[in-house]
């Protein structure tokens, strides 16, 4: 039986800092939308992103001062799920928030949650609602068999508080329940930009009701996510930041090899320039990793469980901003210069759509390079570790002059500048482990391909599809990274006997048949 598809709508305008962190509320989520509309009548427009379905709403002169219902009738048109799911801008919601909502609408064709918790950031102020006949319409479902009805209500309505009228007329068959024991939602107040609906944002409301100091109530409702809260009290602007390039890095275990990898990218990369976003797949330790960011702009995604490489790239796609994007697996140390030099390399071919790094093979890399306690001598031996390594290049002979025994991969990679400056070459395709992307190319393509499962020829699809869409892919050789290469699959078969050959061959075949290979 197929699952439903779920819309989620989510109006906005003019608070940048709310709706980033609603992205993040996005794509931490169990289950994802299948439809995600943005409603923006900003005065200052949104950036548009994958996976969001951006509608502009011009803002007017005669436009209410509340525009909400004004939204709504741009969205509801365009909704092509079953059950339509809000998620606004300036409120929290926890990871299972979408996957509950749409599990309460199997039965029901309106549902909400009561008893709502009201949370006013700049001052701790907290409050909780004793609501039972109606919910907020932020946190409200319902079955797209009842559009119609919420389009004649939005006609007539004469109130900006919708979800009065809504759930009067159809109360009767819906569903209101609390999230006491597992918090779902919190009305989040006192966010920068234009001022919301209702009582929640007079701070008159909360007086007498003061958070401690450690803010024991924001974690109680936010437990999972309250550090993000605490992050924007203390000023942290990597949310709503723009960037020249993030640099999204999926992690699962394996937490040595990612802090070497976040120590690199801060030795080797112009401060300013850049943005992590760390999207880790239910890793159980994570301290050292969030240790190592602390200083650098970044956004942590926790999810929780393993979805694999491909879902968590989609995960930070759907934060990033930026007019370049990296992504870049966890086991790799990268060089001086690396990101500015794939980053010019697109800047100066406007054919070129996405860039990668060259790899050295790891026997001619100094050893200290290898995260503290972690030895495999196997690795150690290979040759190459994708089509990206110098020795597996016939083109590129700089294993005759350059392969002594032993060489660092900083006096290597000033070898490489002066060799080949700004050389770009074909490849058979640009593989993910390092691949720097223009940001007009990911809007046009969009999203991984979600049936390459955990990965492994998602990177093949995608090079494909950039090609089909009309630009090019190269591989630079005027910088080089080290790639330890296959270690999260290393982890997976150690822990959970995870065959990846079967995997290989699945996502081949699957290649094949969804491009009409022959090979």
């Amino acid at each position: 039986m197929q699952a439903p598809k779920i819309t989620v709508i989510t109006p906005t305008g003019d608070r940048p800092l709310a709706f980033a962190l609603c992205q993040k509320w996005m794509a931490a989520q169990t289950r994802q939308p299948d439809q995600w509309i943005v409603v923006d009548d900003g005065k200052v427009p949104l950036t548009q992103t994958v996976p969001m379905q951006y509608v502009r709403r011009e803002p007017t002169a005669k436009d209410p001062k509340f525009t909400l219902a004004l939204n709504l009738k741009k969205a509801l048109p365009l909704v092509t799920g079953d059950r339509v799911i809000i998620f606004e801008d300036d409120d929290y919601y926890a990871p299972e928030y979408i996957e509950t909502m749409s599990r309460m609408l199997m039965t029901r064709v309106l549902t909400g949650i009561m008893n709502a918790k009201y949370y006013y950031l700049p001052t701790g102020g907290y409050y909780q609602n004793h609501n039972d006949k109606h919910a907020s319409f932020s946190q409200t479902a319902f079955r797209s068999a009842i559009l119609p009805a919420i389009k004649e209500i939005l006609d007539e309505c004469q109130t900006p508080f919708i979800d009065i009228q809504i759930w009067a007329k159809f109360g009767g068959q819906g569903k209101l329940f609390a999230d006491t024991d597992r918090p779902l939602f919190v009305s989040m107040k006192g966010l920068p930009g234009r001022a919301g609906i209702g009582g929640g944002h007079n701070v008159n409301l909360y007086r007498g009701k003061n958070d401690s100091s450690d803010r024991s109530i924001l974690k109680a409702w936010c437990p999972k996510n309250y550090q993000t809260y605490i992050d924007v009290l203390n000023n942290e602007k990597s949310y709503c930041k723009k960037v020249l390039c993030d640099i999204i890095i999926p992690t699962y275990e394996n937490e040595d090899f990612t802090v070497n990898c976040f120590e690199s990218i801060k030795r080797c990369t112009e401060p300013g320039t850049y943005r992590i976003i760390w999207v880790d797949n239910g890793s159980k330790n994570t301290a050292k990793a969030e240790q190592a960011l602390i200083g650098v702009d970044h956004i942590a995604v926790r999810l929780s469980k393993n979805i694999g490489f491909v879902g968590a790239v989609n995960r930070g796609l759907s934060i990033s901003n930026s007019d370049y994007v990296c992504l870049l697996n966890n086991d790799t140390i990268v060089s001086t210069s690396w990101l500015e030099k794939l980053i010019a390399a697109l800047k100066q071919n406007q054919k070129l759509g996405i860039v990668g790094a060259l790899t050295a093979p790891l026997p001619i890399l100094a050893r200290e390079l290898w995260p503290a306690g972690i030895t495999n001598t196997l690795q150690l031996k290979k040759d190459y570790d994708s089509h990206h390594n110098i020795r597996y290049i016939e083109d590129c002979q700089l294993h005759r002059a350059y392969f002594p025994e032993y060489v660092n991969l900083e006096d290597f990679n000033r070898k490489i500048e002066v060799q080949f400056p700004g050389h770009l070459a074909d490849t058979t395709f640009i593989a993910f482990l390092c691949a720097v992307i223009k940001r007009e190319v990911i809007n046009k393509v969009g999203l991984l391909d979600t049936n390459f499962e955990m990965g492994m020829y998602d990177d093949n699809d995608y090079d494909l599809s950039v090609k089909k869409a009309g630009w090019e892919t190269k591989l630079l050789y005027d910088t080089c990274i080290m790639h330890f290469g296959h270690q999260t699959f290393r982890t997976l078969y150690a822990t959970e006997h995870f065959d990846d050959n079967a995997l290989r061959l699945r996502n081949h075949i699957y290649l094949k048949k969804k491009w009409g290979l022959k090979k």
